[in-house]
């Protein structure tokens, strides 16, 4: 296998490791596939405006499972508004609730079935076009975000579009995922 560099992205054409199977077998895959060496998987960026108009950008490209309507699904989220931070700091309640999804720390958290119509059109749209592991920076059009009549809170006013940053920490068919907390905001039907 004795590759001298570590992944074929640091070899111009590949004419460095070529010599090795690792380097062979890197080379048939990137010509005859689609194929991206694990250690330059994480480096994509995809930017995009999707035909309902979000802007997007991933961050970090996850490599799990896709959501589908019908699935249940966790994220852990920032929210801003013309830039400014708007979510709660995690503190009181808010934390509290983050024990819920792993990882989410003092990080604001959501779970919920997929295309149902339980969250924002945009999240809905977005989370099933991501991968488990996936980060994604997005503005929603203030159609697919909060509408002409504003977030119910008030904190987001009408016509506003949103941007978030959202990362899919699980997928799951089974609604057991949700647990209490979904339940009791009927985030599963």
């Amino acid at each position: 296998l004795g590759c001298s560099c570590t992944s074929c992205a640091e070899c111009d054409t590949h004419q460095q490791c070529s010599t090795s199977m690792r380097g062979l077998l890197c080379l048939a895959l990137a010509t005859t596939t689609a194929f991206v060496p694990p250690t330059t998987r994480q480096q994509l960026q995809l930017h995009a405006t999707t035909p309902s108009g979000i802007v997007y950008e991933d961050i970090e490209v996850g490599e799990g499972k896709t959501a589908n309507a019908g699935d249940y699904v966790s994220v852990i989220y920032e929210t801003r508004l013309n830039g400014k931070v708007i979510d709660a700091t995690g503190g009181g309640e808010a934390k509290v609730m983050s024990t819920g999804v792993q990882g989410a720390g003092d990080r604001p958290w959501a779970q919920f079935a997929v295309g149902k119509g339980k969250v924002i059109k945009g999240w809905d749209e977005t989370v099933q076009t991501m991968r488990v592991g996936g980060k994604r920076k997005l503005t929603l059009p203030a159609e697919l975000a909060y509408g002409d009549e504003g977030s119910p809170d008030g904190v987001i006013p009408p016509g506003a579009s949103v941007d978030f940053t959202i990362e899919l920490t699980s997928v799951d068919s089974d609604s057991g995922i949700i647990g209490a907390v979904g339940g009791t905001f009927a985030l599963l039907a």
